[in-house]
């Protein structure tokens, strides 16, 4: 199962880094360099996925692959999902005061 999976991320980030090389921002920088991942976390039944990115943060469902939900608040430098429930634990990256690195933030998603 996690080598299948694993070969499912491979492919799509492989997919989604073609598409976004393609795209050119206004100001010359490609949109994966803005969404550079700063964070990779499964919870603790491997059932999801967190990604912490620049922009903010991502959480996908494993079974099947799909994209659940998204933030766009600043750059996170931790996310940590609790089972399969709508708690967060995020640590921000610096970028933003609010999104300290010294701050731990729980998040309700739902």
């Amino acid at each position: 199962f996690f080598f299948d999976f694993a070969c499912g991320m491979a492919t799509f980030w492989k997919n989604q880094s073609q598409t976004q090389k393609s795209t050119e921002s206004n100001n010359g920088a490609t949109a994966s360099e803005s969404q550079r991942v700063l964070c990779l976390n499964f919870n603790q039944d491997c059932s999801c996925l967190a990604i912490g990115t620049q922009e903010g943060f991502k959480i996908f469902s494993c079974d099947p692959f799909k994209k659940c939900y998204e933030k766009k608040e600043g750059g996170m430098g931790l996310v940590c999902m609790l089972y399969c429930t709508s708690l967060l634990a995020i640590v921000g990256a610096g970028q933003q005061a609010s999104a300290s690195p010294r701050r731990l933030q729980l998040y309700n998603s739902s």
